[in-house]
């Protein structure tokens, strides 16, 4: 089973962003999530250890992208996979 992104997405991209739409197998779909996973996990002990504003912020930017990256690709059906985000 191949999975679009385009399709889980819940949050429409604005008239401004640039689109890609991409299809995964199941087991390109799941690298995708666990690489996504220790990203996230890595930038959160990167934010923790920053002494500079401007650059935590930047990262917390990405962490965020990552994170909405990852709910996308996670189906709403598989929301359990999203126990280690932190909502703020």
């Amino acid at each position: 089973m191949k999975h679009s992104l385009k399709e889980n997405a819940e949050l429409p991209p604005t008239e401004s962003e640039d689109t890609m739409t991409i299809e995964l197998t199941n087991d390109e779909r799941n690298l995708v999530i666990e690489l996504l996973d220790m990203a996230i996990a890595d930038t959160r002990q990167e934010i923790y250890h920053t002494e500079s504003f401007e650059f935590k912020e930047s990262l917390r930017t990405r962490k965020n992208l990552m994170e909405d990256l990852l709910r996308r690709l996670v189906g709403p059906g598989e929301a359990p996979a999203l126990k280690n985000i932190q909502y703020h």
